[in-house]
């Protein structure tokens, strides 16, 4: 999965690590304080004969995975390196930051708990803390818990260093200048390879992986099987000019072992998606980084739910200004394209790496398990009785919309897994 920084060893670091000049963007590029590495926006008619062209190099035909990666992260066409905002009412979606800082400074406080339980049990020596974001998007999230760690948890803050793993140049940007404040501690990591392979968290102490709305950017195969018991997979070919889904039998071997492995769930025809390229890099993380705590959240389904006869034709879609869309080839690259996580297939591939699973809850049962509910603030009495503008009448909507099976709280799930 593509994203960002500039160093040694494959890794790229972007301009930002303790000790880089706090006012000024240096993409790995460049250096003149503009997104120098960011490609042209390309028009739709040119991204579509892109993809023929790219489906012509590969003999005519790819799988459903690799589309999926040309739509969100081909560097000319793909959706994630488009200039434009991509979150918010202006955007293609929402996420969980956007609904307001509370979401943030729950995070924040749940963070320092986890690392003052560490200091607690005498973990993590004298090392730095860390925070690594997977996905670190605009930087809203970031922010908020940079914000609210430098104001009430100044010994956590003080040891801190963040790093935030980001594929977008147009997110990067904006990631950029909402961290301001916190320049000094902020280190900016272009691709989870990068993360891995570089030395970005020698020295540190306690980690924490935290991955929000990430893996479900991940291209996925789709895959079915037959009456008879045989496997299909989802390729696009091109037809009379234009890109077309077709099911082939040529399945690869590691779609096969997915299949195998998870696919006793799924009825005959009934589409199912493989995240293999989200589920590798899971478990190349855990393997990698053995003393983290890795907090995924994300939305998602158990196999039991993502097997019901309603989501026969698979989970995929398309957000395109927060309508759904199933037109996939008509806006190459102008929409986000996603599908739903499996999220037991994530605690299983955790814990064949050695984690343990501490919680597998939906999102608004574990906020409230963990004390969403104190950042509540009552308003009869006050203004925000009568002015649903009012700051408390806002903090306190988002609380609900976090928790509430009609909001974030039943469609997302809160995967946390670390050693035993």
């Amino acid at each position: 999965m593509p994203a960002r920084g500039a160093g040694r060893k494959g890794e790229e670091r972007v301009g930002l690590g303790r000790g880089g000049d706090p006012d000024r963007y240096e993409d790995h590029k460049g250096g003149n304080g503009t997104m120098t590495g960011r490609a042209a926006p390309a028009d739709r008619a040119a991204c579509a004969e892109r993809l023929l062209r790219h489906l012509r190099n590969e003999g005519g035909r790819i799988g459903f995975g690799a589309w999926m990666a040309f739509a969100l992260y081909d560097p000319v066409c793909g959706y994630y390196f488009r200039p434009g905002v991509k979150i918010g009412r202006a955007g293609d979606f929402y996420t969980a930051s956007a609904v307001g800082d509370v979401y943030g400074a729950f995070w924040a406080r749940d963070f320092a708990r986890r690392f003052e339980a560490w200091r607690e049990a005498g973990a993590g020596g004298e090392g730095f803390l860390a925070i690594v974001e997977l996905g670190a998007g605009d930087g809203r999230f970031a922010a908020q818990v940079l914000d609210r760690l430098a104001a009430e948890r100044p010994e956590v803050y003080g040891r801190l260093r963040y790093v935030a793993v980001e594929a977008s140049p147009w997110h990067r940007e904006g990631l950029f200048l909402r961290t301001k404040p916190h320049r000094p501690l902020l280190q900016l990591v272009p691709t989870p390879e990068a993360l891995l392979s570089g030395d970005v968290l020698a020295g540190a102490g306690p980690v924490i992986v935290f991955a929000n709305e990430f893996y479900d950017a991940f291209p996925v195969e789709r895959l079915k099987k037959a009456p008879d018991g045989r496997l299909f997979w989802q390729v696009v070919r091109e037809e009379a000019g234009r890109p077309v889904l077709a099911w082939a039998d040529d399945v690869p071997a590691e779609a096969r072992a997915y299949a195998e492995r998870f696919g006793g769930a799924f009825s005959p025809e009934h589409v199912f998606e493989a995240p293999l390229e989200g589920l590798r890099l899971y478990r190349r993380l855990a393997e990698a980084f053995p003393g983290a705590t890795f907090i995924t959240v994300d939305y998602g389904l158990p196999f039991a739910e993502l097997a019901a006869p309603h989501r026969r034709e698979g989970t995929v879609v398309g957000f395109w200004r927060h309508r759904l869309r199933d037109d996939w080839f008509e806006r190459p690259g102008e929409m986000d394209l996603t599908a739903q996580v499996p999220v037991e297939a994530y605690r299983s591939e955790g814990e064949a790496a050695g984690l343990a699973t501490e919680a597998l809850l939906p999102q608004g049962e574990y906020l409230v398990v963990r004390g969403i509910l104190d950042f509540l603030q009552p308003a009869v009495g006050t203004p925000a009785e009568r002015d649903p503008f009012h700051p408390i009448a806002r903090r306190n909507r988002a609380v609900r919309a976090l928790i509430l099976p009609d909001g974030f709280g039943q469609a997302f799930f809160v995967l946390v897994q670390r050693r035993p």
